[in-house]
């Protein structure tokens, strides 16, 4: 199609593959293909193929170009596959990607409405499709029986995830959270035990699995959650000292890494960890190392395996993109099976399964089990176990339907357990409200603020400017990157870190995680500032000319500063801007809020840290 507005991601080569078309196109045919897209899109020989592949994430990929005829399928027909794993449901993002698609192909090709179709064939029938969504049926739509029809008894199930999690994660017991939720979540197998850290005073219980670490606080088992919310969604590492960074940490010495217990787990000067984090590739699974032949320096991770020339050590290569014919991909193969005390062999039924699907790498070579009298071959990857049965078809456990405890799970919400008061109806129109708090603000003269935060030496940078130069050192031994992130999605946000003094750090940052579990983030339209090292005016004439702002102190930020200026009525409740409905929780964190000043110097933008709490 010229002037394409499907804009779909090429795989392969579409203007190669399949045949050219010998007449008009005169069908649109859609139809469910329940793998995962992954195995999809990395099969290569398939006896059939698509023109159009949806996944359940709404990303449209071509695999055949419009004017040739897709493998398998009908001369006349453009062909589209959607993702939908057998007894699922389409994805709110693949209905409208589908909609998108299909207005698209029969605007352009003129094709009449079609009619209902079902489920691919050899795959067993899944709920009954909605008519707007599937178009008809494809006969010769892939193989996908293969893999089993997900229908085992509650004890295999048990067994062949206990073989699993014994690996690296010890016994399985089904009573906790943990195990529950790695096997609702698809997290696959663990990578070390069980384990607790305290960071700043707060004990954390966590594990580290193969997608992903989890956690929960003290005694509330529940409530489990997951780094990966926690970390920058730009894949830089998070800053030291933040919860995220300990638990990154804790991750990577689940493998026992590095040897030296004085540096930290995860290092940001190792290229290796820089880019599997980049990739979210997972924990590592062991410390790099030389190939046996001493020409390659590998480092196995969950996902995949990170690995460089030995004579040239600042790259980074991914053994999952190394061509076959690459002398580094046997080589490296053989140092990942050998640091499990196994044998490569490519061409291992099992193996080449966990290739073909991507389920990361090996964490035990095959090896064969008996389970109430019947002999089972299995292999644990880290994302997935794959065994064999006396039919010796290979099946995946991810796709055994699990018992009903695992599929009831949920977690309990950690927001429930933080909403500790009963906040105030909002009242829209009235500048009265909020009430002021029983606390005052810290008073700028006395020197109050420096037995506080530190005595700050200052010079001025220009007469008549409010910028200063802080001249004694100050900020560098008080002022720290908070890890904040709710700010990464608001615009001045700063990624998700505030800089703020060390003290108050962590009020900080329980302000705005209240923020969040009361629902109340949509208010903060813009971040506008905190650290500044300032007056408070620039005139000369004014009382304020000699006085440090607390942005100076690192005590003070800005939200809203476009609909609640300085001098002026802050912007009331129903109106846009309005920050009033985040007061009583600001005062609960200890914060005062600069509306509560005289109308001269109303300040509705700015909270400040005024008491501990």
């Amino acid at each position: 199609m010229s002037d394409d507005p499907l804009a779909p991601l090429a795989v392969g080569d579409p203007a190669v593959t399949g045949r050219p078309r010998p007449g008009p196109i005169t069908a649109l045919l859609v139809t469910d293909d329940p793998r995962p897209a992954e195995a999809v899109l990395a099969a290569r020989s398939d006896p059939a193929r698509p023109h159009y592949y949806l996944s359940q994430y709404g990303i449209l990929y071509r695999l055949v170009a419009d004017e040739r005829v897709a493998p398998g399928q009908p001369d006349d027909a453009l062909v589209v596959w959607l993702e939908r794993p057998v007894g699922g449901a389409y994805s709110p993002a693949q209905e409208q990607g589908l909609a998108r698609v299909q207005a698209a192909l029969r605007g352009h090709y003129g094709l009449d409405e079609p009619g209902l179709g079902g489920a691919a064939g050899g795959a067993p029938e899944p709920e009954p499709p909605s008519a707007d969504l599937l178009d008809l049926l494809i006969e010769a739509a892939p193989p996908a029986a293969a893999l089993g029809d997900g229908r085992v008894s509650e004890a295999l199930w048990s067994f062949l995830y206990g073989e699993m999690w014994r690996v690296r994660g010890g016994a399985l017991n089904l009573g906790q959270a943990f195990a529950l939720h790695a096997a609702h979540a698809g997290l696959g197998a663990p990578v070390g035990a069980n384990q607790q850290l305290t960071h700043n005073g707060q004990r954390y219980n966590y594990q580290a699995l193969a997608r992903d670490l989890i956690y929960n606080l003290d005694a509330r088992y529940r409530e489990v959650q997951s780094l990966s919310a926690l970390l920058p969604a730009d894949g830089s590492p998070p800053a030291m000292g933040t919860a995220a960074r300990a638990l990154l940490d804790a991750s990577y010495a689940a493998a026992r890494n590095p040897a030296t217990p004085q540096a930290p787990a995860f290092q940001a000067n190792k290229r290796f960890h820089l880019e599997a984090l980049r990739a979210r590739l997972g924990p590592p699974l062991g410390r790099d190392g030389y190939s046996a032949d001493r020409a390659y320096i590998a480092q196995v991770f969950a996902g995949d395996t990170l690995y460089a020339p030995a004579s040239s050590q600042a790259e980074a290569r991914f053994l999952s993109r190394t061509p076959t014919t690459d002398p580094a991909y046997r080589a490296v193969w053989a140092e990942v099976y050998r640091r499990i005390g196994a044998t490569y062999n490519p061409e291992a039924t099992l193996h080449r399964v966990a290739m073909q699907d991507r389920l990361g790498m090996p964490l035990t070579g095959p090896y064969s089990a008996v389970f109430e009298g019947t002999r089972y071959n299995i292999q644990v990857f880290a994302y997935d176990t794959v065994f064999a049965g006396p039919d010796g078809v290979p099946r995946r456990f991810s796709r055994l339907e699990p018992p009903e405890a695992v599929r009831g799970w949920r977690p309990a919400d950690p927001a429930d357990g933080r909403r500790r008061w009963v906040l105030q109806p909002p009242r829209p129109g009235d500048p009265a409200w909020p009430p002021k708090p029983a606390f005052g603000f810290i008073p700028t003269a006395g020197g109050v603020r420096d037995q506080l935060f530190g005595r700050l030496e200052w010079r001025r940078v220009a007469y008549g400017r409010r910028e200063v130069l802080i001249t004694n050192g100050w900020a560098a031994r008080n002022i720290v990157h908070v890890a904040i992130p709710q700010l990464a999605a608001i615009p001045g946000g700063g990624g998700g870190r505030a800089r703020f003094h060390r003290l108050a750090a962590d009020q900080l940052r329980r302000l705005w995680q209240a923020w969040e579990d009361y629902g109340l983030l949509r208010l903060v339209l813009r971040y506008d500032g905190d650290f500044v090292a300032r007056t408070i005016s620039a005139d000369p004439r004014a009382p304020g000319y000699n006085v440090l702002s607390n942005h100076a102190y690192g005590v003070a930020f800005d939200i809203n500063a476009r609909w609640n200026g300085y001098g002026v009525q802050a912007a009331l409740v129903g109106q846009e801007g309005s920050v009033r409905e985040l007061v009583e929780l600001a005062h609960l964190h200890g914060f005062y809020w600069g509306g509560h000043w005289p109308r001269a110097i109303e300040d509705g933008m700015h909270f400040e840290w005024a008491r501990e709490a």
